[in-house]
């Protein structure tokens, strides 16, 4: 609207671009248009509204947060811009997730049964901000069963993460269920090096409708192997199913999670 005049609505097409590390949220805009109808238009301001039912959900962290920006002149002048954000009520969110072990095949010395991990929340419970497994010293890697890894610079070449990893870098499968998207992400779990770790690291690449990468740090704890997920997500899952080989049956399991609360 330009004054008495209303040229109606403009559509400008926005792509949203999905970080598979936090699954952050970018927009970019197409240019939007400097005249219309032989009128020159200037920018007064810019509203982002998200509408969408189920699109997005408040965090479960009470930590200051902001929305920010930036608007590209025809002059290739930056204006950068920026929103706070921040929710509260953290303390009042459940949290009681559950994690299930198992073992499927044989539990002899050198038998590789799979290990299979399936992590479930109920909804409205705080989100997971970090996640720790330690298996006891009698469930340990069978060096004869790792064939190769895949580098750092292999994972994130090509189209999509791992697209470039050899197969015989693939020791597993993982799956998410989330209410914000129609169907569950599922992909191969890799062994992979690079990331400045004594022991090779484990990359579960999960694609589907938005692709997310979760990276687990593989260390020793007490003669036992530790999985560390330092960074998960604030996206809502139900349920993760992990496998995993082994090389004997596991007489116990730990888990350790925090809460984002």
């Amino acid at each position: 609207m330009a004054g008495p005049f209303d040229l109606g609505t403009v559509v400008v097409r926005t792509a949203l671009d999905v970080n598979p590390e936090t699954t952050q949220i970018s927009a970019k805009s197409d240019p939007i248009p400097t005249i219309l109808e032989g009128i020159p238009l200037d920018l007064r301001s810019i509203t982002l509204k998200v509408s969408k039912p189920i699109f997005t959900l408040n965090p479960t962290s009470c930590e200051p947060f902001a929305f920010t920006g930036s608007a590209l002149s025809v002059l290739n002048q930056l204006a950068p811009f920026s929103q706070h954000f921040q929710v509260g009520g953290c303390p009042a969110l459940a949290f009681k997730p559950k994690l299930a072990l198992s073992l499927k095949g044989s539990t002899k010395r050198t038998g590789n049964p799979a290990l299979k991990a399936v992590l479930s929340t109920k909804p409205g419970e705080a989100n997971i901000a970090s996640a720790q497994v330690t298996l006891p010293p009698s469930e340990f890697l069978d060096n004869a069963h790792i064939k190769t890894v895949c580098t750092k610079a292999q994972f994130y070449e090509g189209a999509s993460p791992g697209e470039k990893c050899p197969p015989e870098s693939i020791y597993g499968f993982a799956k998410a269920t989330t209410p914000l998207l129609e169907k569950p992400l599922e992909g191969p779990v890799y062994l992979g090096t690079g990331y400045g770790h004594q022991l090779p690291d484990l990359l579960a690449d999960l694609g589907g409708q938005i692709p997310v990468v979760l990276n687990g740090t593989v260390s020793s704890f007490h003669g036992g192997i530790r999985n560390s997920f330092e960074a998960v997500p604030d996206a809502p899952s139900q349920a993760s199913p992990w496998r995993w080989t082994a090389a004997r049956r596991a007489s116990w399991s730990t888990a350790k999670t925090s809460a984002r609360a």
